[in-house]
């Protein structure tokens, strides 16, 4: 009952309602207000655009966690083309590896290696840039494209990235690592 006036109030003329509107729908999750939202992240005002970027991320996020990969890719989609992420930003690099990993889930292996790059285009964050590299590699190594030998590799670049990856990245540096360990044993076991 109340969602329906505050994505009526992203349309208001007066840029202060706007962004409230937007950071009170970031508190009620109404998956109603995700297309009002999208648009409210070509607003204008900044605060608009942060507030309505917060409330897709999150739910985004959430749609990831549930395995939802889809809907979750096209909402980490609709920010990353937003004008937010027009200039480099550790953000976007963020956003980035989470499309990768929509891709990965979805089967899209070459769509998650492209989104890595651009991922490493983002970021300053030289373990982030360790955490993408090594990540592309063992994408390679799924695709084919590089040898299994190079798994002992590709493990010493995500140890190296664990202590400075941001959190918001941990998860995703974790699973990498233990598909990586898992082929490894399994190499040795049965190579």
């Amino acid at each position: 009952r109340v969602v329906k006036p505050l994505i009526n109030a992203l349309k208001d003329d007066n840029a202060w309602v706007r962004a409230n509107a937007a950071k009170l729908l970031v508190k009620f999750k109404d998956p109603g207000a995700i297309e009002p939202l999208i648009n409210a992240l070509m607003d204008s005002d900044e605060h608009v655009r942060m507030y309505a970027e917060a409330a897709i991320a999150g739910e985004a996020d959430e749609l990831y966690q549930n395995k939802n990969y889809k809907n979750a890719m096209y909402l980490y989609d609709a920010i990353i083309e937003s004008p937010i992420y027009k200039s480099k930003d550790e953000k976007a690099a963020y956003y980035y590896i989470k499309i990768s990993k929509c891709n990965e889930k979805l089967r899209g292996l070459r769509k998650a290696k492209s989104a890595l790059k651009k991922a490493l285009e983002f970021t300053r964050e030289k373990a982030t840039k360790t955490f993408i590299g090594a990540s592309i590699n063992l994408l390679d190594v799924k695709l084919g494209n590089m040898e299994i030998d190079s798994l002992p590799d590709i493990l010493y670049k995500f140890a190296d990235a664990e202590f400075g990856i941001p959190g918001n990245l941990k998860d995703i540096l974790d699973e990498n690592e233990k598909f990586a360990k898992e082929s490894e044993e399994s190499a040795n076991k049965y190579g």
